[in-house]
């Protein structure tokens, strides 16, 4: 017999998620979860129970799998004692959604300090190593003869930490301060010590500036952050960057006075910081020789950080560039005639208008369709996945030389690119939200040998018809198929090549016809998803 309403509240108990239209009246009502109308898996429950005892637990066990010790720790509140145990369990990837509050949580008794030698601890036999969790001598001090922790030194965690892969650092609902600006310092300098971090993101610090980032490319720690001894900024050469005035050579980055090993980072994910500057991003993309992945977003950046790309990127192979509106990948910094020799994967802008994620327009990527016609023309492009989300606009300053709006028509056109004249050859992977921007061939058949992969925003200018034909084509994206025909949606069916479908925006006009799209694609469909609201792709997490 389960007699679900006299359990007792355990770890393996769950609140019931559909109690009394959501409201929880009775807080001592639990439901098994037998009787969970959601079940969920027993590794989920396990992590929950182990997530609800680490205030209480003085250490995990060494044989613990890394990646249960990765969902533990992100499931529950992380003070400084469950970061130590944690971090000695072996974690691989960690994430602070609020770095500041780490320090600020309060210790439960479950932590005790032992150090060999110290006079508090005469006498005091050594814990058993089942039970204790060692931590650095620089996080332990003395107060009125009782040895304590001292949580100024919680940061040289991380300098032990050589397990640790993945990290996230984010600023939250806690703010920044002095005393948390100084703790990030010391965190990044601790990281970029250890042999196994291999990815990283930073997002959402309003004072984290350039000189704080220095241990991510070898140049340590020991600058002042007051703007002393600066070099000189990079300033692009393009015209979309600098509006007027003299030719303005870009600045070289000079060797870091104080160098050290930079970290074997893979990844870099920069988000968020209105303080990071060109020169930093350059001296990453520079003195970061392992670095094969970079995103960029909300960043007031400029051409100047990947100036000369073919150099500054030739170690890159996945970049993406998204609401940084001063980056214009224009020509000379930008030659897109000669790409970088590993670039596979160019994201700028994905998921189209900032409106669509809720930001202001003024976040909004703007790229010249003329500069980006000469990808057409190079002679080895390595590039097979290209997303473009941007808009097309002609740079600042071009106006007065090519016209009005800068638009000439034909190849030369600003604003519209025409992609008749414009064959993407080694492309596999195309992803394009400004639909309305595009001059479809007339047939894509003839136009390319080898795309597998069809993401746009919408289906304008009979795309669904002119897709016919490509027998290479695997996987077809359609986010917004709100204003699309009956007849160009059924004819969908008629791309039988399609292994994966999906369509957002099916109204009740479109919903009708869902199941005969899917029966005409025949058997090799192995996944179709059509859905009533607008769907964007889900962009590739640092975790992934």
């Amino acid at each position: 017999r389960r007699h679900s309403r006299t359990v007792r509240r355990g770890p393996a108990c769950v609140l019931p998620r559909n109690l009394n239209n959501g409201c929880q009246d009775d807080q001592n009502f639990w439901t098994h979860p037998w009787d969970d109308p959601n079940p969920r898996t027993l590794r989920a429950l396990c992590v929950d129970a182990c997530a609800a005892v680490l205030r209480e637990t003085t250490r995990l066990p060494p044989a613990m799998d890394p990646a249960l010790v990765d969902e533990t720790m992100d499931r529950c509140a992380l003070d400084v004692r469950i970061l130590a145990a944690c971090l000695a369990a072996g974690a691989t990837k960690l994430r602070l959604r609020d770095f500041a509050s780490v320090p600020r949580q309060p210790l439960t008794a479950a932590w005790r300090c032992w150090q060999a030698g110290h006079p508090a601890c005469v006498g005091v036999p050594r814990p058993p190593p089942t039970r204790s969790t060692p931590i650095p001598a620089a996080m332990v001090e003395t107060v009125d003869g009782i040895l304590q922790l001292r949580v100024d030194g919680w940061t040289k965690l991380f300098g032990a930490a050589d397990t640790l892969e993945t990290v996230a650092l984010e600023c939250g609902e806690t703010g920044e301060d002095d005393e948390s600006h100084g703790h990030l310092r010391e965190t990044l300098a601790e990281l970029c010590g250890t042999r196994a971090l291999r990815k990283m993101a930073l997002g959402f610090f309003e004072r984290v500036t350039d000189d704080d980032l220095r241990p991510l490319w070898g140049g340590g720690g020991e600058g002042n952050g007051n703007g002393e001894g600066e070099k000189a900024p990079l300033v692009s050469s393009s015209r979309a960057n600098r509006g007027g005035g003299a030719f303005v050579i870009p600045v070289e980055i000079p060797p870091p006075v104080t160098a050290t090993t930079p970290p074997a980072l893979t990844r870099l994910d920069l988000s968020h910081l209105p303080r990071v500057t060109d020169a930093a991003v350059r001296s990453v993309l520079v003195e970061c020789q392992t670095l094969t992945r970079l995103r960029l977003e909300f960043l007031p950046v400029t051409d100047a950080c990947i100036a000369d790309w073919r150099v500054a990127l030739r170690n890159l192979a996945w970049l993406e560039v998204k609401s940084c509106p001063r980056v214009r990948f224009a020509y000379p910094d930008v030659d897109w005639s000669r790409p970088p020799d590993k670039l596979r994967t160019l994201r700028i802008q994905p998921g189209g208008a900032p409106e669509n994620w809720g930001y202001s327009a003024d976040r909004d990527m703007r790229v010249s369709a003329r500069h980006l016609h000469q990808l057409s023309f190079a002679k080895k492009s390595a590039i097979a996945h290209l997303c473009l989300g941007c808009e097309f606009a002609s740079p600042e300053g071009e106006n007065k030389r090519l016209g009005v709006g800068g638009n000439v028509g034909g190849y030369r056109s600003e604003t519209v690119w025409d992609l008749r004249e414009a064959p993407l050859r080694g492309v596999t992977h195309l992803e394009l939200y400004r639909a309305r921007q595009i001059i479809w061939p007339r047939r894509l058949a003839r136009w390319t040998d080898c795309l597998e992969s069809l993401v746009v925003e919408t289906a304008e200018d009979g795309l669904i018809h002119r897709l016919v034909g490509v027998a290479t084509l695997r996987r077809l994206v359609v986010c917004d198929c709100s204003a699309m025909g009956v007849d160009e949606f059924v004819a969908i069916g008629k791309l039988t090549t399609l292994t994966e479908l999906r369509c957002g925006g099916i109204g009740e006009g479109l919903a009708p016809f869902a199941g005969d799209v899917k029966a005409a694609i025949g058997r090799g469909l192995v996944e179709a998803h059509f859905h009533s609201c607008v769907e964007y792709p889900v962009e590739e997490s640092l975790f992934d």
